[in-house]
């Protein structure tokens, strides 16, 4: 070994002691010189992007799209692994039931304003009002639930420590807690809002994420990178968000006028094959469901939920989902025999003329002009549903992952924001009491049948088809992050795309 060598490795350690900054550099990705980054993202969605506040998002499209804009305790990387976001460390003391967290010294605010314990404290009071989603994640937390009921000032559990570290005490041992802080309702906001209303504050929020707002109106968000985010400056300079149904989106892809069809369910990927597209599986399988919402009067009756479900022409109403097979069994996996009612459907009496709502999350008018047809013979006919009333007939993705019954019975818990049916079924909350983590397979399967048995014998729901489905964009995307939900969360600082279709 050479005399020097001691003296430059001394020399190292010291500059990097000296200069953070250096083993930050000496740790960035480093982007692949040869790609072309787009400077300009086009990123249709099918919902209507209405607010920016995360207490009204209730898809996976706007909890997606407004992490583009705000930060997180902690977050889930490319491998799935949990990791801090604006976390540094933390630890947890079993005998005080206490989580002591530090916060990254290098996380900014986008009006320039460092994050602060302060503006995490203000934020866990925002996560624990119960206008917020998944509020009661944070139960845990000692006085969380008497905060969110108003019978405290303020949250006894989260204790500051230092302007860059806290506490947070539990009532008891939670597994899932660190995890709970991933969730997309449980973003950062700075202490009071700085200064603003709520109404105020989410027309442009002041947050922490890779972008900040260049310019919104429902329907469209425009945001520029922003140039202080921790993981550096984001590839893509601009990203713009829009509203486009399932048809348009297609059509414009195909035109190569947006850059991805990320939020869309592709069932047929054959017809995007292309060297510059990526068609990536996904780890689901979908029915779309028929659900007869007989919370509503109109649908109370059996008799009249079996006349609509007896008629029904599945064969006409692929024609409106490309890339399906008809599908008799709620669960892809499971294929069964099909239904068929006794009494011959010309013993049936006309009925008087019935007027139901009809709402559909693919192929709305496709397969609205299908069903009408079919209902034609017993004077019903379908219309939009009022915006604020639910629809008495909807037309729902149920989404399948193999034998995970937890994940599939959300659709039918009255808890659960993708709760299908409008109304509690005592069956169905004894199969949902018998969830435990320590369920074999065949207890599983069984517990599978009986939701499947029972809500096609009973027609509250009425699979029409199943599909596969793909994730369909431009290449590069890199290092996207995928959580258990069939649904794309961006890792938004990776973003990398081969091409720009849009510029000059």
């Amino acid at each position: 070994m050479s005399k020097y060598a001691p003296l430059i490795c001394l020399a190292i350690g010291i500059g990097f002691v000296v200069s953070p900054s250096l083993w930050k550099l000496a740790h960035r990705r480093v982007p692949n010189t040869t790609l072309h980054f787009a400077t300009h993202w086009r990123v249709p969605v099918p919902s209507e992007l209405n607010s920016l506040d995360p207490k009204t998002a209730t898809t996976d499209v706007d909890r997606n799209t407004l992490l583009l804009l705000y930060g997180r305790l902690v977050r889930r990387n490319s491998a799935l692994d949990l990791e801090g976001d604006a976390l540094e460390s933390w630890a947890y003391n079993v005998q005080s039931k206490t989580y002591t967290f530090r916060l990254r010294p290098d996380v900014f605010f986008h009006d320039g304003k460092p994050l602060r314990t302060k503006d995490v404290v203000f934020s866990f009071h925002e996560w624990v009002a119960r206008s917020t989603p998944d509020h009661q994640l944070l139960d845990g937390v000692v006085g969380a639930r008497e905060y969110a009921e108003d019978k405290a000032p303020s949250i006894a559990g989260i204790v500051p420590l230092t302007d860059l570290s806290f506490e947070v005490k539990l009532n008891d041992w939670e597994e899932h807690f660190i995890r709970n802080l991933a969730t997309p309702s449980f973003v950062l906001y700075p202490d009071k809002m700085s200064g603003q209303t709520h109404e105020t504050f989410f027309l442009r929020p002041n947050a922490t994420g890779p972008y900040r707002v260049a310019s919104f109106r429902p329907g469209r968000l425009e945001v520029e990178a922003f140039d202080r985010y921790y993981r550096g400056t984001p590839h893509t300079a601009i990203i713009e968000l829009f509203h486009l149904d399932v048809e348009t989106a297609r059509a414009e892809y195909q035109a190569s006028k947006v850059n991805n069809l990320l939020f869309y369910d592709i069932a047929d990927p054959a017809a995007f094959e292309g060297e510059d597209t990526v068609a990536l599986p996904q780890a689901k399988q979908t029915t779309y469901v028929l659900v007869f919402n007989d919370s509503l009067p109109a649908l109370k009756p059996k008799a009249l939920r079996r006349l609509l479900a007896q008629s029904l022409d599945r064969k006409a109403l692929l024609a409106c989902l490309p890339g399906t097979r008809a599908a008799n069994s709620l669960i892809p996996s499971r294929e069964v025999a099909e239904k068929v009612d006794a009494s011959p459907k010309s013993k049936l009496r006309k009925r008087k003329p019935l007027e139901l709502s009809f709402y559909s999350v693919v192929g709305n008018e496709c397969l609205k002009s299908h069903l009408a047809k079919s209902w034609d013979d017993y004077s019903i006919t379908l219309v939009d549903p009022a915006p604020t009333k639910k629809a008495d007939l909807v037309i729902q993705s149920f989404d399948f992952f193999k034998d995970d019954l937890s994940y599939n019975m959300r659709f039918l818990d009255s808890r659960s924001e993708d709760y299908l049916l409008g109304s509690v079924i005592p069956d169905l909350q004894k199969l949902l009491a018998a969830i435990t983590p320590g369920m074999s397979t065949a207890d599983v399967l069984r517990a599978h049948d009986g939701l499947d048995d029972y809500l096609v014998s009973e027609y509250r729901a009425v699979p029409i088809a199943h599909a596969n489905h793909f994730s369909v964009f431009n290449k590069l995307i890199e290092n996207a992050e995928w959580l258990p939900s069939p649904k794309f969360v961006a890792n938004w600082f990776d973003v990398q795309i081969l091409r720009d279709n849009n510029a000059n």
